[in-house]
């Protein structure tokens, strides 16, 4: 259901503005309106008796410097690494860091951070230059590993330079009139080494008269191509002296990458837990400056408008009262018609429904005053999914993820959630198992519980149409439940006369559905003389009552859209396609298990057969199961553009 919101204003003594901003946001619930001066609590105009908060000179100078802390504890956090934030984060809870940070003048803030940020630099410099050699000094050494063995078939001459370089094997084709022009600029006095790589590069050490060593650089810088960096200490080395360092190099950099990387991670240990805190309590105080936009105050008073979850109202007041002593004031205001759409929308679902809220958030979040689907989402998705995937076994396997996942991450909220739907999703596949007696696709394991909806046995049409007629039959029952909320919420919004032109649309379908089961019209087996044939005059009468009434409060477009809702109830073939697909893969599985000598070849491909069906019909009934909803369900009733509740908190900076 959706959270009964109320629409409040508080009224205080403007001495108390600060102590009352600091105890709404501790207290959480507010979702705070902008307050329009052009409308006072009277209704009356009041631009000459309230206006808006503007900072003064040492507020502006406040805001400023915490804008500038910000920013600076930004670029210090980043630094942080993961496992040592995790670290300290039950370290920031310590109630004397917190008391500290929550005095701190911005300016003295701005100070710590700054002496912190110039002590981390250093740290953070180093690690990154020693990154970036072992990255160097790996790619140089694998370059000299590869032409050494050539390099060492030609003569070194002690006047000559080298350099390499790397291309791409796509550009290998520059190679040849590369070597004509080294020709021409060292008058034939170089050599030029090309040896692959690994992946698609070339390697190539070019020799030549240092003399010319100019030349060759502005042709390669021409070329563009780009000369591979050397390590400095490295430079003037024989190759077989530099090999040797390369490699000592290569051991020494991770316990220096080491060091410094503890250092970083040592110094955080002990300044962290403080800067944290200091990141949080700035970044709350910067919500009260950007809070205070929506509020006015006149010569004496505040005057700040919001909306409560109301069953907080009664908390609200006794909170002001315990500490103003009468003089900060909350009033409840009325919610006028038409006012809905400035409501905010909160969630109040337990579990397992509030599993499904996030289903519901991904499509749209509901208009204030309507229906919240959550619990209908909770009952069908589910029963769709388990229609189509129905197997124990498959939904064995669902359900143990789920248990993993929801116990690997209790910790977040989004994941539990996840986990919760994945289990429920998990037990309606076994139910419906159990019903097709399907463990794998296997039929010998257990018989089914309804020997009419046994899908694996393809060759009885009948039981293939008897799992035809259950999904169409629970596409029915579904699209006339969603007229019917339709009709609801169109008495709730007092749309009389969309409400009225719902239920001729709904009277119209049961009455042409009446008409057909008593008439014999649809020439099935199972459903004739399903109802005595008085419902055929019943079911005619209904629909030549509703007609008239549908064109005349929805047009006549609206007769016309009666067709879609046959095609609507009819889309729910889908999950009998799907089902039988899934169906399918696991004939194909078994065919394979027996098709080969082999035992473990037939487990292997009758393993990866399942593996396959039960990842793609886990990701298929779900974006079926959801085009369902949203588009056959949905478009019935829910009204969507609701605004999100956020409240007026101290959230820190997560």
């Amino acid at each position: 259901m959706l959270t009964p919101m109320s629409k409040i204003e508080i009224i205080g003594s403007r001495k108390h503005f600060q102590d009352a901003l600091d105890k709404l946001q501790s207290w959480g619930k507010l979702h705070l309106q902008k307050l329009p001066i052009e409308e006072s609590t009277s209704g009356g105009p009041e631009k000459a008796f309230l206006k808006p908060i503007i900072f003064d000179e040492n507020q502006a100078r406040d805001k400023e410097l915490r804008e500038e802390l910000k920013k600076t504890l930004e670029e210090i956090i980043n630094h942080i690494p993961k496992k040592t934030l995790s670290a300290i984060k039950d370290k920031e809870s310590t109630k004397w860091i917190r008391d500290e940070v929550a005095t701190m003048p911005p300016k003295d803030g701005l100070f710590f951070a700054t002496s912190i940020q110039e002590k981390v630099r250093p740290l953070v410099k180093l690690q990154s230059s020693l990154l970036e050699e072992q990255s160097v000094v790996s790619e140089y050494e694998r370059v000299i590993k590869s032409l050494l063995p050539l390099i060492s078939k030609h003569e070194k001459k002690a006047a000559w330079g080298f350099l390499g370089i790397i291309i791409d094997k796509r550009q290998k084709d520059i190679l040849k009139p590369l070597e004509e022009q080294l020709e021409e600029i060292t008058r034939s006095n170089y050599a030029l080494f090309p040896a692959e790589m690994g992946g698609n590069r070339i390697a190539a050490m070019i020799g030549y008269e240092k003399r010319y060593a100019d030349g060759v650089k502005d042709l390669l810088l021409g070329e563009g191509i780009s000369e591979l960096r050397v390590p400095a200490e490295f430079k003037d080395k024989p190759f077989e002296e530099a090999i040797v360092l390369l490699r000592q190099r290569l051991q020494d950099l991770p316990k220096e990458l080491e060091k410094a990387q503890k250092a970083i991670s040592d110094f955080f240990l002990e300044n962290g837990p403080k800067i944290l805190a200091l990141r949080n309590a700035n970044h709350d105080q910067l919500l009260q400056y950007e809070a205070t936009i929506n509020f006015a105050h006149s010569r004496y008073i505040f005057v700040i408008k919001a909306w409560v979850p109301t069953e907080g109202i009664e908390e609200l007041k006794s909170l002001l009262t315990s500490k103003f002593h009468g003089e900060v004031l909350l009033n409840e205001l009325t919610i006028q018609h038409g006012q809905e759409d400035q409501v905010p929308v909160t969630f109040k679902n337990r579990l397992p429904v509030r599993a499904f809220e996030n289903l519901i958030k991904f499509f749209s979040i509901p208009m204030y005053g309507t229906i919240d689907p959550s619990a209908l989402v909770c009952f069908f998705f589910p029963l769709f999914f388990g229609i189509i995937l129905g197997d124990v076994g498959y939904g064995g396997v669902l359900g143990l993820v789920g248990i993993i996942v929801y116990f690997k991450g209790r910790k977040k909220q989004i994941l539990e959630d996840i986990a919760i739907l994945t289990i429920i999703m998990a037990i309606s596949s076994i139910f419906f198992g159990f019903i097709y007696g399907e463990f794998f696709g296997e039929q010998e394991w257990f018989k089914p519980a309804i020997p009419q909806l046994a899908r694996a046995h393809v060759a009885n049409t009948q039981v293939v149409m008897n799992y035809l007629l259950l999904t169409v039959n629970i596409g029915l029952v579904h699209i006339v439940l969603a007229l019917f909320l339709g009709i609801l919420v169109s008495f709730k919004r007092r749309h009389t006369k969309h409400a009225i032109e719902g239920i001729a649309r709904l009277g119209v379908l049961i009455g042409i559905f009446f008409a057909s089961l008593g008439g014999n019209f649809l020439v099935i087996p199972d459903l004739m003389n399903l109802l005595p044939r008085v419902f055929l005059p019943i079911g005619l009468g209904m629909a030549i009552v509703s007609l008239p009434v549908l064109v005349y409060t929805g047009g006549f477009v609206a007769s016309l859209e009666l067709i879609s809702l046959v095609g609507n109830v009819l889309s729910y073939a889908r999950l009998m396609a799907l089902g039988m697909a899934s169906v399918a893969f696991t004939m194909v599985a078994i065919v394979f298990k027996d098709m080969f000598s082999n035992v473990v070849l037939g487990m292997t491909i009758f393993a990866g057969v399942h593996l396959f069906n039960l990842l793609l019909h886990v990701f298929t009934p779900t974006i079926q199961s959801l085009r369902l909803l949203y588009v056959e369900f949905f478009t019935k009733f829910f009204v969507p553009g609701g605004r999100p509740y956020e409240p007026f908190r101290k959230i820190g900076g997560e």
